[in-house]
């Protein structure tokens, strides 16, 4: 595949991504239909690649972002998590260590850290703030995406005691 074929693949799954969850939907039928899938995938298909130049992910980013702060205002449990997969940056490597089930061991290598500058970027940071401040990360959550719930609400709520 061409890398011009690449992007217009990349293209159609974003724009594919916008027109389900934006628009006249229910928020319920938003929230069914990510509540079940791996919070990081919103993250991989729509942050844009470091040096890309790209200022937002796809067209219709302004309107897919608040869709996805609506929801984790509504449903914090679900929505918060995809917010953060955009809010935050590792450091390290993925431990590559398996379970008996073939699942990823909970060990990882990642530090967790909250990235101000893209979570300003792609999101409405007096939106995003509060409701990372407020999260309580639950116990049943992905072990990564716990760490990087837990980096992204700590330093919100540092933020909102410094103000």
């Amino acid at each position: 595949m061409s890398c011009d074929q690449e992007q217009a693949v990349w293209r159609q799954l974003r724009d594919a991504l916008a027109a389900a969850f934006t628009g006249k939907q229910s928020e319920e039928r938003r929230a069914a239909a990510l509540m079940d899938g791996s919070p990081w995938l919103i993250q991989w298909i729509v942050r844009p690649k470091r040096g890309s130049g790209a200022s937002v992910p796809f067209e219709r980013w302004p309107e897919f972002s608040n869709t996805l702060l609506a929801l984790a205002e509504s449903r914090p449990t679900i929505g918060v998590p995809l917010v953060v997969g955009l809010a935050v940056k590792a450091e390290g490597r993925r431990a590559e260590q398996r379970d008996g089930a073939g699942e990823r061991a909970p060990d990882s290598n990642w530090t967790w850290e909250f990235d101000a500058e893209t979570a300003q970027h792609l999101l409405v940071h007096q939106r995003l703030m509060p409701l990372l401040s407020a999260f309580e990360v639950p116990e049943d959550t992905d072990p990564e995406m716990k760490s990087a719930c837990r980096a992204a609400a700590d330093a919100a709520r540092e933020k909102s005691a410094d103000v």
